[in-house]
């Protein structure tokens, strides 16, 4: 009986995504078409540009090597906030002339280093490729000569250079992702507006309805009027079919209020 259950449950599931089906397509595709067109034609396309620098400074004597390499790994975290500093943005602005706060300039910036590693990447995005390859470098390079005054020790080089290629692909955007995006959310949401819409509706279409909203047996079905049931085999020719009957089911609440009044009229 709970297998036959969960079946009829199934069925009226497809059947509810059915019956709404249009209004889950039109979501979807208008999700697809909308976040497709805002990628491709409204957001500016970002680009990032990285220049890299290795903290590493030459021993003076073959037995400090391994000392050498842990304490220019643990220099590392150290140097990627002094990177971030305000000093070193506010010079990075002056030296560019740029329109931008220090905050702004922040934001653009990312510094990270791969772990147990000594090499420090300085990554720029901006709308303006040229731009973010001036940016990186030129923090870079005022880094390299702040450390010396600062930590009191040269241990910094550059080893890559930000260079603007001709195949140069934007990092943001990604058209192709977002549109998946939004058509997952809009076939989400679609489905959503579906089930509730249909929770809200309590049209009573069938016998099965009556018993769901109203929670009342049916004892009869009066049949529909307006129409003409289709010709059963072995009907006399030119016989006058009469209309079926109106189809209306009657409750037990229904049925008890009619005996009620016929009682009362005799």
């Amino acid at each position: 009986m709970e297998y036959q259950e969960d079946v009829i449950e199934l069925r009226e599931i497809f059947r509810m995504f059915r019956k709404r089906l249009w209004l889950i397509v039109t979501i979807t595709v208008l999700a697809g078409v909308m976040s497709a067109s805002i990628s491709y034609f409204v957001l500016k396309p970002e680009y990032q540009l990285t220049t890299t620098l290795l903290v590493n400074k030459k021993p003076t004597n073959d037995q400090l090597i391994y000392n050498e390499i842990m304490a220019n790994e643990a220099l590392v975290k150290t140097y990627e906030e002094i990177i971030k500093s305000r000093s070193i943005a506010q010079e990075v602005i002056d030296r560019l002339h740029l329109s931008l706060s220090v905050d702004q300039l922040d934001r653009k910036v990312h510094v990270g280093s791969v772990d147990k590693s000594q090499v420090l990447s300085i990554s720029v995005i901006d709308h303006d490729p040229a731009l973010a390859a001036a940016i990186a470098n030129t923090l870079a390079d005022v880094f390299k000569a702040k450390i010396v005054s600062l930590m009191n020790v040269e241990n910094v080089q550059i080893v890559d250079r930000a260079v603007v290629l001709s195949n140069l692909q934007p990092v943001k955007p990604k058209p192709l992702l977002n549109t998946a995006i939004a058509v997952v959310l809009g076939l989400m949401v679609g489905a959503g507006l579906a089930v509730l819409l249909e929770y809200l509706d309590t049209t009573i279409r069938a016998e099965e309805d009556v018993y769901r909203y109203l929670e009342m047996p049916v004892l009869a079905v009066i049949g529909h009027i307006g129409g003409y049931p289709p010709k059963e085999e072995g009907t006399a020719p030119g016989a006058v079919e009469r209309p079926e009957a109106p189809k209306l089911a009657v409750t037990e609440a229904a049925a008890g209020k009619g005996e009620a009044g016929s009682g009362a009229q005799g």
